[in-house]
């Protein structure tokens, strides 16, 4: 697989039978979520977008927005995530900055779309997923139209396939460049450590605009199925691992935190956690001590420097991992990083 519509379309692992995705509403197999994808992309096409078009996603833990993401790169666009937490304004100029020609959003965000529609000049459309659109096309009726597997000449693993910016805490956000290759050896590296299989669950806390995507982006290269949770909360975690039996979960520190210290954390099943992956910052020593003692031998820190290589086939960025083992006899905070 080179391309990020490869994960789908050309891989030997999915079966069209097995569920793809959960979520609080229902469960699409990966069938659905194949179909879904095909007229997605099939519809912006018929808007315009081609290889190297910016379309950009602004939207919670949805399913829409996986469809979203591998219909925009599976016909060589270029996807652009909005991180929800932002004001409409910088919205506006981050899509400005980009060139964004396509939105897909969904009304809880109606002050970015009405100041988008006047703010962003490169805007041609607004596709809002939901029960209420306005004026603006509604995201299953724009993409009702069958379509085949969608398809983009000449699309290579050099291609960019994503831009993603910087928070922009010590200067202006910055559009840092993923290719086609980035990603999926990206996921190649993460498979390395997360050993997924197809009977797995992921557990999705994260927002699907932070680059943790690719937690659940490598579960469903591999045939497994992604569980998206709109919020996180300590017992929404807790009761969605415990209910579903869910195999995996990304958390930052914080969240980790907050799942030890819930009064209500006993009254939950979670032996069926196999990985608990977490990152962006160390956990302090005796709270790690206390995570194993809870959760077992399941947690991993992993740490990621991802940018654009000479040579996108070969590297995805540097991934360095602590493994369970190494955590277990652990003092104080331990570095993602190489000692010094």
């Amino acid at each position: 697989m080179k391309l990020i519509g490869d994960l789908l379309f050309d891989n030997p692992r999915i079966d069209p039978s097995r569920p793809a995705i959960f979520w609080d509403e229902g469960v699409w197999p990966y069938a659905e979520l194949l179909d879904r994808v095909s007229r997605v992309a099939a519809a912006l096409k018929r808007e315009g977008i081609s290889r190297g078009d910016r379309v950009s996603v602004l939207m919670g833990n949805e399913p829409e927005y996986l469809v979203s993401y591998f219909a925009i790169t599976s016909i060589g666009a270029i996807y652009v995530p909005l991180n929800w937490r932002l004001l409409p304004a910088e919205h506006v100029n981050l899509m400005s900055n980009a060139g964004v020609k396509v939105l897909i959003t969904s009304s809880e965000f109606n002050a970015t779309i009405n100041l988008a529609r006047s703010g962003v000049a490169t805007l041609s459309r607004v596709v809002v997923a939901g029960e209420q659109g306005g004026d603006l096309p509604r995201f299953d009726e724009w993409s009702a139209q069958p379509a085949g597997p969608p398809t983009c000449d000449g699309l290579s693993p050099d291609d960019i396939a994503a831009i993603v910016y910087t928070s922009g805490t010590t200067s202006l956000p910055k559009g840092a460049c993923l290719t086609h290759g980035n990603v999926v050896v990206d996921l190649e590296h993460i498979a390395l450590y997360a050993h997924p299989a197809n009977t797995d669950t992921v557990l999705q806390v994260t927002p699907l605009y932070h680059q943790t995507i690719v937690h659940s982006l490598v579960h469903l290269a591999h045939g497994a199925a992604v569980r998206l949770l709109r919020r996180f909360s300590a017992e929404a975690v807790l009761k969605a691992i415990s209910d579903n039996a869910i195999n995996y979960v990304f958390l930052a520190p914080t969240m980790l935190y907050e799942l030890l210290d819930c009064p209500n954390r006993s009254q939950y099943q979670l032996s069926s956690l196999k990985t608990i992956v977490y990152g962006a910052a160390p956990v302090t020593g005796a709270r790690l001590k206390e995570a194993i003692v809870v959760f077992g031998q399941v947690l991993v820190h992993g740490g990621a420097t991802r940018k654009k290589p000479p040579r996108p086939l070969r590297t995805g960025g540097c991934i360095r991992v602590i493994s369970p083992a190494r955590m277990s006899g652990a003092t104080s905070t331990l570095s993602i990083g190489k000692r010094i």
